[in-house]
């Protein structure tokens, strides 16, 4: 018994073809102002300092003089510190501090 194709055409498939070599192509990939951030690395670097994450997070709030323990918190678990404070920022924005996160 033959299998049907996946695609109805040589057309179609072209065009299928097409459309994901397009999509996988990094030059297309690095000038898209979405799909660049796919590449940015998110582990540990020394890219920000803990006064300039204090100077983000303001003062008086929950987050106010805590920079240098992101900075700590990030090398210990090899994360960027501003991805790490950008997860913080969602977690207090969307209320989300009640997740219980598994370990």
């Amino acid at each position: 018994m033959r299998k049907k194709p996946w695609v109805n055409s040589p057309t179609n498939y072209n065009n299928i073809k097409s459309q994901l070599t397009s999509n996988i192509n990094p030059i297309n990939l690095e000038n898209d102002p979405i799909k660049v951030y796919q590449f940015v690395e998110l582990n540990y670097s020394d890219c920000v300092s803990a006064d300039v994450l204090n100077t983000i997070f303001g003062k008086n709030n929950a987050l106010s003089g805590e920079g240098q323990v992101f900075i700590d918190a990030a090398q210990k678990s090899n994360v960027n510190p501003l991805y790490l404070s950008v997860i913080q920022g969602n977690f207090k924005l969307y209320n989300l501090s009640k997740l219980k996160i598994i370990t």
